[in-house]
């Protein structure tokens, strides 16, 4: 973990007026971070959103149409896995709410200008590649900006998008729809898995996607995918997609009940038994159970008990 001593004021310049593009990107990830956790430690910071709005705002307008690529990587938020390495103790559900509110302030915030960031790459984001690349970038990250504010209009397009010819485009809407319940996001899995499920590489991202989905029932529909006739049990990436996918399943995975780290750890005793070594990586997911805070921490350390009294493989 990289510590310094810069002010927020110094962060602002930094990413307006440092010539070093990885230096402008490290020091708007820093305020991204502190606007994202004050949020999880409820110690929110208003002033601080406000005037990130208002770079993000400059950032656009002065933003070179020559380069779409930086310009989406400047308005990329930190993953919620980043966030909570910078937490002294983890609060998974709460990093989790304040992100995606945090996301939606800023798709709200700044939906005018994204819709004309639309108009401007939607074209060029539609050419072969490597052409459109930087464009087809931007586009997802502004998808999820919007989508995440409650915006309906980005909704269609995306499920539209899931139907059209770009691989890419169609990833992009399908991970923008993931944390929000609406019937575009029912449809656009269901078309996704009619039109691929005859193709194993690409049915493990539906298989990942399925996992992923926020929903009061995600355990139950995971444990269903692991049964479903087109789910190969001795294939590491299919294995991978289920269960990793519902590890990033945070409501799911780090529910308070404990039984989302019950599951995985049951799962993993399964692996091990036809695959040790995917199962040796699955593990890995418990690793930092002590970061947690309660009853976080000792749910998880209840399931690496289970997985101790077990007889596992070398």
């Amino acid at each position: 973990r990289w510590e310094t001593d810069l002010s927020t004021d110094e962060l602002f310049y930094l990413v307006e007026k440092d010539t070093n593009l990885f230096a402008r990107w490290d020091a708007i990830q820093s305020l991204f971070k502190l606007a994202i956790l004050s949020r999880a430690d409820q110690k929110r910071k208003e002033s601080l959103e406000e005037n990130l709005i208002h770079l993000l705002e400059r950032i656009i307008s002065t933003a070179s149409s020559n380069n779409p690529s930086f310009l989406a990587t400047l308005l990329t938020l930190p993953s919620i896995s980043e966030l909570e390495l910078s937490q002294n103790t983890i609060d998974p559900l709460s990093v989790y709410n304040s992100y995606y509110s945090f996301s939606a302030l800023v798709g709200k915030s700044l939906s005018s200008n994204l819709f004309n960031l639309l108009k401007t790459y939607s074209h060029a984001s539609l050419l072969d590649w490597p052409n459109g690349v930087g464009e087809r970038k931007l586009i997802d990250i502004i998808w999820k900006l919007l989508i995440s504010s409650g915006n309906s209009e980005i909704r269609l397009k995306a499920l539209q998008t899931v139907k059209g010819k770009s691989m890419t485009l169609c990833l992009s809407a399908l991970n923008s729809l993931l944390p929000i319940c609406c019937i575009e996001r029912d449809e656009a899995m269901q078309y996704f898995y009619s039109r691929w499920n005859n193709n194993p590489i690409i049915l493990d991202t539906w298989f990942r996607l399925e996992a992923s989905l926020p929903r009061p029932d995600a355990l139950q529909i995971t444990a269903k995918l692991l049964d479903h006739p087109l789910f190969d049990p001795l294939a590491p990436n299919s294995i991978r997609s289920i269960l990793g996918g519902f590890v990033k399943n945070t409501k799911a995975f780090h529910s308070l009940d404990g039984k989302g780290y019950q599951f995985i750890a049951e799962q993993i005793l399964s692996v091990d038994r036809r695959n040790p070594i995917t199962a040796s990586r699955l593990v890995k997911v418990f690793s930092r159970w002590r970061n947690y805070i309660e009853p976080n921490s000792q749910n998880m350390l209840e399931a690496i008990k289970f997985l101790s009294n077990k007889d596992l493989s070398i």
